[in-house]
């Protein structure tokens, strides 16, 4: 399946799911460097060239502070699952508004904190009955969020496939493309794999994309 087709049968399927007294909020999970926020962008430019109001939220903007994350050690892969981020932000004031509007409009939170800063960094956009919410990231079907994605897509990729990509991607920050290598071996890896152990992202999935070829993304389940 060419990546026009399969942007084209996600709008289908997105758009036969949008309630017209409510926005929809769509979950776009997967493991670092997956594609899933590429994916988001491409999804969102499908969606708004057939006139829909689109917003898109990521969790990577809802970090804990630096102290708070590292405080199982900065290498820990429990850090990276249980401590990174904060779901519990995310759920309340990023989704659940929409989720649980009553309203013509509400403001959902799309960013908590800045990384570079270490510093809270809070913005909101207003959202419509009308507004289809993509909400990307990692960890994203923990059991705090889950119940308010009405549809989630879990991207996949191998992680032979993800560690030759942020090889390339990564090495500016951590170093070389060993360094990268190594770090995610280490940390980012395993904790993943911790996540698919507690919550088995796939299973929860109503949708799952093979992204192990950027190009050619497929469709491998549609529920």
């Amino acid at each position: 399946m060419d990546t026009i087709t399969c942007y084209g049968f996600l709008a289908n399927f997105i758009e036969a799911r949008k309630k017209a007294d409510r926005p929809l909020i769509v979950g776009i999970n997967g493991v670092d460097g997956s594609g899933k926020t590429t994916f988001a962008e491409n999804m969102a430019e499908v969606l708004e060239e057939r006139g829909h109001d689109v917003c898109r939220i990521s969790i990577d903007n809802f970090h804990h502070p630096r102290q708070h994350r590292h405080r199982r050690g900065s290498e820990s892969p429990e850090a990276f699952y249980l401590d990174s981020m904060n779901y519990e932000v995310f759920a309340d004031k990023a989704l659940r508004p929409a989720f649980d509007m009553q309203k013509n409009t509400v403001s959902c939170q799309t960013k908590l904190f800045d990384l570079a800063t270490d510093k809270e960094d809070a913005r909101f956009q207003k959202i419509n009955r009308n507004t289809i919410i993509l909400a990307e990231g990692v960890f994203l079907f923990r059991p705090e969020i889950a119940p308010l994605l009405h549809i989630k897509i879990f991207i996949h990729a191998d992680f032979k496939t993800i560690l030759d990509r942020v090889k390339v991607r990564d090495a500016h920050l951590m170093g070389s493309p060993e360094q990268v290598r190594a770090r995610y071996e280490r940390k980012y890896i395993p904790g993943q794999e911790l996540y698919f152990k507690d919550v088995n992202p796939a299973n929860l999935a109503d949708v799952i994309v093979d992204n192990n070829d950027f190009e050619n993304p497929e469709i491998i389940m549609m529920g």
